[in-house]
């Protein structure tokens, strides 16, 4: 009697799994911080940040052309 053996490979799904570790692995380092620029004393400025919005002032009617009727007059009937 010959002894026969199977075996079967399971290398595409190790792939899989070491890409998504890796995948994990990056997206943790970003979300916990791991290459935030820092922004303690960048630039030479203050820390203090002071931001003021101002809104513009209301524009005047424009003239239209139109002219008002004189004192005394009617207007035209339809």
């Amino acid at each position: 009697m010959a002894n026969t053996t199977e075996s079967s490979s399971n290398g595409g799904i190790a792939l899989l799994v070491g890409g998504l570790i890796v995948a994990v692995g990056v997206l943790a380092y970003f979300l916990f911080g791991g290459d935030a620029p820092s922004t303690a004393g960048a630039g030479g400025g203050s820390d203090n940040t002071s931001i003021t919005i101002e809104t513009p002032a209301p524009a005047a009617p424009a003239d239209s052309g139109a002219t008002a009727p004189a004192a005394g007059s009617t207007a035209p009937s339809n």
